[in-house]
């Protein structure tokens, strides 16, 4: 546990230079430009090596023994087998890596250097806090499913090339995006509904129709099963009503993810006093990631939880957002935001080891067992 805190500690502090001089009216000398690239490449080079050089952690083994193991070096690009396999895109990943590189190591390295570049740079270009950016990557963001669930931040990282486009007002972009992230992993698929997400207001009309269905929908999951069914069948993955009500979530998650949902709604007047489409997107998204959190208490938070992890790379950028800019004239704002954070950091170290900072949560092995 504590190789993370000390990661977390120093990429926090590099990204720190950065978010000193996006301060606005800042002069930006030559100098401080170049240093400022420095960081971001330094930032960025910490993440890939953390998260490419592991050898343990959640299902990392099950891609650099299973996955690699049974990977042909072959592909089939029969039309059956293309639309049989709900991975496909994956499949050719791993399979080309396979066929130029026999060291297992590098499928994680290389997948570390897609995803963290993807979500970095993404959040280099649209937050205004990049240190408490980074910090929230780390402790409330999709950081760890980069360290665990390949096929999935693969499909975001791909996903956010499209976000940025569509942020941009290319809309096409997104969908494009989206259809080729599809093939790594088709959950991506939902944040089709993006579009519709853009409003000029947060905690709208719309937004509280989604809420109080998403709401009923969850205490009374049992009933919706069918539905889910269908649509679970239909991306080439099937369930079963055991699976999918089988265990819940900690409530204690629960509860912290509706700490900034709830700061939004009472920040709400101040947020739509700003006019920033971008960051009510976030908002909303925000919202939506919440409510499968809280649907995850009434069925299996392995299939409804992490669909919910496709909304959350917004909360990065929002979160420290409306800490900072929308809390600026508060007095209450330092404490407010350091709250926050002890907060997540004690929710973040209890999943990860339950407060055991001698745990071992990740092995690393060393640069050179990439040329082995």
């Amino acid at each position: 546990m504590w190789n993370i805190i000390f990661f977390a500690m120093l990429v926090t502090s590099v990204a720190g230079y950065i978010q000193k001089h996006d301060a606005p009216g800042m002069v930006k000398t030559m100098h401080i430009v170049r240093t400022e690239k420095l960081c971001m490449f330094i930032v960025c080079l910490c993440f890939i090596l953390f998260v490419g050089l592991r050898t343990w952690y959640n299902d990392t083994t099950l891609y650099t023994k299973e996955a690699w193991q049974f990977t042909k070096t072959t592909i089939d690009w029969s039309f059956d087998n293309v639309f049989r396999d709900a991975y496909f895109g994956f499949t050719v990943y791993i399979t080309l890596i396979k066929k130029y590189i026999n060291n297992a190591q590098w499928l994680l390295m290389l997948s570390s250097i897609i995803t963290n570049l993807a979500f970095l740079i993404f959040y280099r270009r649209h937050s205004r806090t990049f240190a408490f950016t980074v910090l929230s990557f780390i402790l409330v963001g999709p950081f760890l499913l980069t360290c665990a669930a390949l096929k999935q931040v693969i499909a975001m990282a791909i996903a956010l090339i499209g976000v940025n486009k569509f942020l941009q007002g290319d809309k096409k972009a997104l969908y494009i995006s989206l259809v080729f992230a599809y093939t790594f992993h088709p959950y991506i698929i939902v944040l089709g509904v993006m579009p519709f997400l853009i409003s000029d207001k947060v905690w709208d009309g719309k937004m509280w129709t989604i809420v109080i269905f998403a709401l009923m929908a969850s205490v009374s999951l049992s009933q919706v099963l069918g539905f889910l069914l269908n649509i679970t069948e239909g991306m080439s993955k099937t369930y079963t009503a055991e699976e999918l009500l089988d265990h819940t979530i900690n409530p204690l998650r629960v509860i912290v993810e509706a700490c900034p949902v709830i700061l939004s709604f009472m920040l709400r007047h101040i947020i739509n006093a700003k006019h920033d489409r971008v960051m009510n997107l976030g908002v909303n998204m925000m919202v939506i990631s919440f409510l499968f959190t809280f649907a995850s208490l009434f069925g299996n938070p392995i299939y409804i939880y992490r669909m919910g992890n496709y909304f959350c790379f917004m909360n990065a950028i929002v979160i420290p957002w409306m800490l900072t800019e929308c809390m600026q004239h508060d007095k209450r704002r330092d404490i407010t935001v350091t709250m926050f954070f002890v907060l997540y950091f004690i929710v973040f170290a209890y999943d990860l080891c339950g407060m055991n900072f001698n745990s071992n949560i990740f092995n690393h092995t060393s640069i050179m067992s990439l040329f082995k």
